[in-house]
């Protein structure tokens, strides 16, 4: 999340049209504010009524503020992408308890891109990837019933899809349907987290509207079909009830390392998409152990051999690529897993954000989760691209 809200524009780019080399056009910056209103989804119990309001939290509430710039369209990528915008804001959030959950804030990049436009009408999708602070964090005395968040500093993600209308010049409105998430990436539990769906009604100004885009001539595009492989690793942070404790001390937590491999093959369908098939093999540590309590005190150790511990899994995957950046999406089943894992907790989901620093080099980092809504841990992943040939001049 640092590297994305502080990475330079310059380095998000690769090839340009004979013009200039600006990625963004900072001389007509959109100002932005939104309302946002929708409901919690209650994934958790503490969501459900088990909170010192003795009642659901059901109703969700944001405001955001920021600003975009649009693209220069002095790189081909621009015009693929149908000449997006992007830019910083800070969004407001109220989770119907303030009490214990607090009155967060986040502080993300903005991307707004359109998907199709008739004359002042037009459709897209936008996304804003963050930070957010401000947390209530769960505490075994003052604040027992919150199992949502623990730790003051959380991941924040909104992903939506609306429509947009040009008043005037400078005037626009844009309307959405989004999907809100934010947790912790299991780096300390609990860490239920908390999802909102909610609608969007944004207010827009640009301060000196762009001129008509100049058409481009794009090179042809070619699919290609590419092979990655990568190697992961992460952490993931377990709590383990103990017995004949107060209320306030019952639960020790344990931090075990995990690691593996994933492989991918890909087919890009257009400049913006790829789908595949892929495969990892994943070991974890807490697969291979053994806990106990007694008289009060949380006892463990390894056993078994290496292999018991390995999950293996398949996965369809897609990718929506933006130049070196893309988001990855994968719905994974472990064919092989340790005893004692249902078949809710075989099927897994991973999103998150992929990073070329070369045509050949990436990083990403995926959060593993379950159940569409519990996120167990991240994996971060150094990668390699195969592919028969480099790509041509002006290609993404």
């Amino acid at each position: 999340m640092l590297l994305l809200l502080t990475v330079p524009g310059w380095l998000t780019g690769q090839e340009s049209t004979p013009q200039t080399n600006r990625q963004w056009d900072w001389r007509r910056p959109t100002l932005i504010a939104e309302a946002h209103f929708g409901t919690i989804l209650p994934v958790e119990a503490f969501l459900r009524g088990e909170n010192l309001l003795d009642r659901p939290m059901a109703r969700f509430r944001g405001l955001m503020l920021g600003f975009t710039t649009r693209a220069s369209g002095d790189r081909l990528w621009h015009h693929r992408h149908g000449m997006p915008e992007a830019g910083f804001g800070i969004t407001l959030l109220d989770y119907d308890n303030p009490v214990e959950v607090g009155r967060p804030v986040a502080v993300h990049r903005t991307f707004r891109a359109p998907l199709w436009q008739r004359g002042r009408l037009g459709l897209g999708y936008g996304a804003d990837i963050g930070l957010a602070t401000g947390w209530k964090t769960y505490d075994t005395r003052r604040n027992p019933y919150n199992k949502l968040i623990s730790t003051r500093l959380t991941a924040y993600f909104r992903l939506g899809l609306g429509a947009r209308l040009q008043l005037a010049d400078h005037w626009a409105l844009r309307l959405d349907a989004g999907l809100t998430h934010v947790s912790n990436g299991n780096v300390r539990r609990p860490n239920a987290g908390l999802n909102a769906a909610a609608a969007s009604l944004g207010l827009y100004y640009t301060v000196k509207p762009a001129p008509p885009t100049k058409a481009v001539t794009l090179p042809r595009f070619v699919p290609s079909t590419d092979f990655t492989l990568s190697v992961f690793g992460g952490v993931e942070k377990r709590l383990y009830r103990t017995e004949e404790l107060p209320p306030e001390e019952k639960y020790r937590g344990l931090t075990h390392g995990l690691g593996g491999i994933a492989a991918i093959v890909s087919r890009r369908l257009t400049h913006a998409s790829k789908v595949g098939i892929g495969a990892s093999v994943l070991y974890h540590g807490a697969d291979n152990m053994s806990t106990w309590t007694d008289a009060g005190q949380l006892h463990h150790r390894n056993g078994g051999t290496l292999a018991g511990p390995v999950r293996l899994g398949v996965f369809p995957a897609y990718e929506l690529v933006f130049n070196r950046w893309s988001v990855q999406v994968q719905a994974e089943y472990y064919l092989l897993s340790p005893g004692g894992m249902d078949n809710a907790d075989r099927f897994r989901q991973r999103i998150g954000l992929k990073y070329h620093l070369t045509d050949r080099i990436y990083l990403a980092t995926l959060v593993n989760a379950r159940q569409f809504s519990v996120a167990d841990f991240v994996e971060w992943h150094v990668g390699y691209r195969f592919s028969r040939s480099r790509p041509r001049r002006g290609s993404d």
